[in-house]
């Protein structure tokens, strides 16, 4: 796919439109540091840029990141008020991958100042006790900068239960949002802001045009020109719109980009200099079918998939039911061209008995 190799003026258009929306997340965040607000909720796509939002908004800030050997520190001697003291709100700490409700809460009282950014750990919210651990640690009625919250938790064994005041402040980040439809999801998201970051694949494409102009010189040993790197952008984005599987999902519905496979593309292009006779488009082209590529789903993969497409549309107010059951049709990649006809017609009876009965049908299941 044959690109311009410069930022054009809608480019820079949509260069715009995602620059305003890092903003947004970056303002949130430097509110999280000066204490106005307690946290905040941050949900999108891989790889488009809300992390790195964060951070780059905590190095600008020169927050220092609290290291291993500093929570082992902690966890060594708890009785050392002198350690922990020393960690205010110029300090911030990394949560990843698997982090329990009773593990939150024992971060937060060894460093009770600090900001908790909280990463890829949606298995977090399995746990329904999490609930009240963030309805706790983001909601007071101090109204102070860098109010005090209360923190509690009780169990039989009096080592196990904590009682402390945590003035720091909450971030978490994850790919998918979270069921506003439950009550205690709706109680969390009143007490601080909660952000979609949807970046599209334009925009993405744009932001991905000015990285390329810039070249790539991380690897000292084999640098990338500005030709270099526009050469890597357009094989993955011919890749993708050569190969239906690469460019939509198994509903019909366009697939994400991400930077991390332009990043990565860069490298395998790095790669291919210094290692003789490797294929660094072959490697690339591997990765991007293990990242974007479309699994085979089976029959049975796909009624899973309609069901819970049914139930969460089934959950939500429409205003006809005609409204409801289009909606369905094309979260699952349906036509739903029997609504444009006449209401009178068979064509539109039809379709509407036959989208009734499979929406029924997935409802009951």
């Amino acid at each position: 796919m044959k690109i311009e190799r410069r930022l054009t003026e809608t480019d820079k258009a949509l260069l715009e439109s995602y620059k305003y929306k890092c903003k947004e997340v970056k303002d949130f965040t430097a509110a999280c540091l000066k204490g106005t607000h307690t946290g905040l909720l941050l949900f999108g796509a891989g790889g488009n840029g809300k992390s790195y939002s964060i951070r780059e908004t905590l190095q600008e800030r020169k927050i220092k990141e609290i290291q291993p050997e500093d929570t082992q520190a902690i966890d060594d001697d708890d009785e050392m008020p002198s350690d922990k003291s020393k960690f205010g709100h110029d300090t911030f700490i990394v949560h990843q991958g698997r982090v329990t409700p009773k593990g939150l809460i024992d971060a937060m009282y060894s460093f009770p100042s600090s900001l908790h950014l909280v990463e890829d750990a949606e298995t977090m919210f399995d746990d329904k006790n999490v609930y009240g651990v963030l309805r706790m640690s983001l909601h007071s009625q101090d109204h102070s900068l860098h109010p005090k919250r209360r923190i509690t938790w009780k169990t039989s064994v009096k080592t196990g239960s904590f009682d402390f005041w945590f003035d720091g402040a909450l971030v978490i980040v994850g790919n998918r949002l979270l069921d506003d439809r439950l009550e205690e999801m709706k109680a969390v998201m009143t007490r601080c802001p909660c952000m979609n970051f949807d970046i599209s694949n334009d925009e993405l494409i744009a932001k991905m045009k000015e990285l390329c102009d810039k070249g790539y010189g991380d690897i000292a040993s084999a640098r990338l020109t500005r030709d270099d790197c526009y050469s890597v952008l357009e094989f993955i984005l011919d890749a993708i719109e050569s190969d239906p599987a690469l460019k939509r999902d198994g509903r019909g519905v366009e697939k994400k980009l991400n930077m991390r496979i332009l990043i990565s593309g860069f490298r395998f292009l790095a790669f291919g200099r210094m290692e003789h006779g490797v294929d660094w488009k072959a490697m690339l082209l591997s990765q991007l079918k293990q990242q974007v590529g479309a699994k085979q789903r089976t029959r049975k993969d796909r009624l899973q998939e309609e069901t819970a497409i049914a139930k969460e549309i089934a959950g939500k107010r429409w205003g006809s039911q005609q409204d409801k059951l289009v909606a369905y049709y094309k979260a699952i990649g349906a036509d739903a061209g029997w609504a444009d006809a006449d209401p009178k017609s068979d064509v539109y009876r039809k379709g509407f008995n036959k989208a009734k009965t499979e929406f029924s049908r997935r409802i009951n299941d």
